[in-house]
This record gives C-alpha cells, sequence and structure tokens, in this order.
C-alpha cells in the first residue's frame, strides 16, 4: 500500500474509533433517562424512512447514470 492509503486508511479508523468512544459515552451518560414506548416508535420510524429515502437517493443515482 502507497503511504497515502495508509494515511487515509489512519484517519478513517480514527474517525470510527471517536464516534465508538462518543456513543459509548453518551450511552452512559443518559443511561438514568427512561424513554416510552412512544420514543421507541418514533425512533423507528425515523430510521425507517431515512432508509427509505438513501435507497430512494441511491437508485435515483443509478438511474441518472444509466440514461443521459
Amino acid at each position: 500500500m502507497k503511504a497515502g492509503n495508509w494515511i487515509i486508511l489512519a484517519a478513517l479508523l480514527g474517525m470510527l474509533s471517536a464516534t465508538i468512544w462518543i456513543g459509548y459515552d453518551m450511552w452512559m451518560t443518559t443511561s438514568d433517562i427512561a424513554v416510552s414506548e412512544n420514543d421507541y416508535i418514533a425512533m423507528g420510524i425515523g430510521a425507517a424512512l431515512s432508509l427509505l429515502i438513501s435507497c430512494g437517493l441511491i437508485a435515483l443515482l443509478f438511474y441518472s447514470s444509466r440514461h443521459e
């Protein structure tokens, strides 16, 4: 591997580890907060809609690259 690839890999791994650390820290900090059933439903709907929108945008990207 070239030196540039190692730098990119190190930067990506650094961002991944920082994200995991911040997520874990937030989880432990807010672990005593009660979450209701409605909150879980809202989070599930939000995640599903985000996934649906992202899949639609990727499909449009592929469609537009094949039809000029």
